[in-house]
């Protein structure tokens, strides 16, 4: 078992190319090639605030509410489409801002106060690497879901490890405390 952090291109092409058995990974990205199980139930992004914004201290925003907000967008492939895709589903255009490679400097930015984001697996509230702290909001609306699955190459069978592997992550893996599932409102028809 290797444990890697690597980006989706490289784990659809690991897969591809039979470097890797499985990966624990997002469905978003994967290939018909691919066959994958779900892991967790599905997910839907939240909105990333500075602590001291506006609207801050709501129960629940839309992506209507933010869309004019300058966007702090985490530009990885697929969730930059991903998150862009979300507000194309609600007719709008995000004001993209920044584009930064990875969550940690989505919330750095947004607890300096330089836009919003829009997320999927953050706590509530979080203080961020420059000591800041930004607040997370559940987001209402048809909202497009996140799927954390494991996935294998579609022409490679499973061996009775891999197999093994796979039903153990089926009953072991766990949502954690703090990332909620989705509510029915969210389900995208």
């Amino acid at each position: 078992l290797v444990r890697r952090f690597l980006n989706q291109n490289k784990i659809v092409e690991g897969l591809r190319s039979g470097a890797f058995d499985l990966a624990l990974t997002y469905s978003a990205g994967l290939r018909d090639t691919h066959k994958s199980i779900a892991l967790l139930p599905d997910l839907y992004p939240r909105a990333v605030l500075p602590a001291d914004h506006a609207l801050a201290n709501r129960e629940m925003l839309s992506l209507s509410m933010i869309a004019k907000e300058p966007l702090v967008l985490l530009d990885i492939w697929p969730s930059n489409q991903y998150f862009i895709g979300q507000f194309e589903v609600a007719g709008l255009r995000p004001n993209i801002a920044y584009k930064v490679p990875s969550m940690e400097l989505v919330t750095a930015f947004v607890g300096q106060g330089l836009g919003v984001s829009i997320l999927v697996t953050l706590p509530e509230q979080i203080q961020t690497p420059n000591g800041k702290r930004v607040v997370t909001l559940p987001l209402d609306g048809a909202l497009l879901p996140s799927s954390t699955v494991v996935a294998w190459n579609r022409d490679k069978d499973l061996t009775r490890l891999t197999s093994e592997f796979v039903n153990h992550c089926k009953q072991e893996i766990k949502l954690p405390k703090h990332i909620r599932p989705f509510t029915p409102e969210q389900v995208l028809h």
